[in-house]
């Protein structure tokens, strides 16, 4: 039940995450034409086009930490004992778990003072919808975290089987 849940998220996220850049590319494309042939440029759009590219990474960052697809340095790891290897990276996904869950609880503060910033050039945007993207990415990547860490569990039962 957990990975179901887990998949229609990451299916909601991966739709979002066209929605946003499909955004970013009409805004950044709207600014040009508005701007080199109506020499009329759009206030907004820069300051726009950053905060979708903003909610676009973290967002993005959920999609690639659920995949593994992150940079990392496996050598050490991979020279281990399975055992070792196992309980290496279980400890390594509990860290990553407890970071994740810190950085969710220090954006509450970020979020609730972010409302009281207007967005200069779209005042009726605040900057906690910003902050909230953290808050939002982090939630998401700890549950990602649990099930991985729940998959070397599994995985290592599945392979003494």
């Amino acid at each position: 039940i957990f990975t179901n849940i887990l998949n229609t998220i990451d299916r909601i996220i991966k739709f979002i995450c066209i929605l946003l850049f499909t955004s970013l590319l009409v805004i950044i494309s709207l600014q040009i034409i508005a701007r080199y042939i109506f020499q009329t440029p759009y206030i907004w759009t820069e300051e726009g086009a950053t905060l979708i590219f903003i909610w676009l990474c973290f967002l993005g960052g959920t999609i690639v930490y659920r995949k593994n697809a992150h940079i990392s340095i496996d050598f050490f790891i991979n020279m281990l004992s399975p055992t070792t290897k196992k309980i290496v990276t279980s400890i390594i996904l509990l860290l990553i778990t407890v970071f994740f869950i810190f950085l969710a609880l220090i954006t509450i503060p970020l979020i609730e003072r972010g409302t009281l910033l207007r967005v200069v050039t779209m005042p009726w945007l605040n900057w906690g919808y910003v902050y909230l993207s953290v808050q939002l990415s982090s939630i998401i990547m700890c549950l990602y975290s649990i099930e991985n860490l729940f998959n070397v569990w599994k995985l290592t039962k599945i392979q003494t089987s």
